[in-house]
């Protein structure tokens, strides 16, 4: 049987998710999603940007993007990877990215990113484990 964890310690972790995005930025790579967060960022930045107040809801253990995530590409390629960061610079997630309706971790409206090219993300969702 799998680790099962309670729903009350669930939605405690998913609170601090909320709470870590706070203040905080997420940046979009061309590169692959690294082994994890402690790894060096990927290769490619394509767009820093400064994440809303509140930038992640947590509901039953899952967190969701709230209000707008927009980004301007800083760089050109095809959005691969995604981290997201405290207002401490600390990597706090990260995961595929793939064009709206593609099941990535993140969605974005157009994948292809081009120097001061506007882009928006459609979805972000991550989901506590142990359910």
């Amino acid at each position: 049987m799998a680790l099962q964890l309670g729903a009350t310690l669930r939605n405690t972790m998913a609170g601090d998710i909320v709470t870590a995005a706070d203040g905080g930025t997420i940046t979009i790579f061309s590169g692959a999603v690294p082994a994890n967060c402690a790894a060096a960022d990927p290769s490619g930045t394509l767009a820093t940007a400064t994440l809303p107040s509140p930038a992640l809801t947590a509901s039953a253990g899952v967190c969701s993007k709230a209000g707008t995530w927009s980004f301007t590409g800083s760089g050109a390629g095809t959005a691969a990877s995604f981290r997201l960061y405290t207002s401490g610079a600390v990597c706090f997630a990260q995961g595929n990215v793939t064009a709206t309706g593609g099941g990535g971790v993140m969605e974005i409206d157009n994948t292809s990113i081009a120097v001061s090219q506007n882009g928006t993300v459609s979805s972000v969702t991550i989901t506590v484990g142990g359910a």
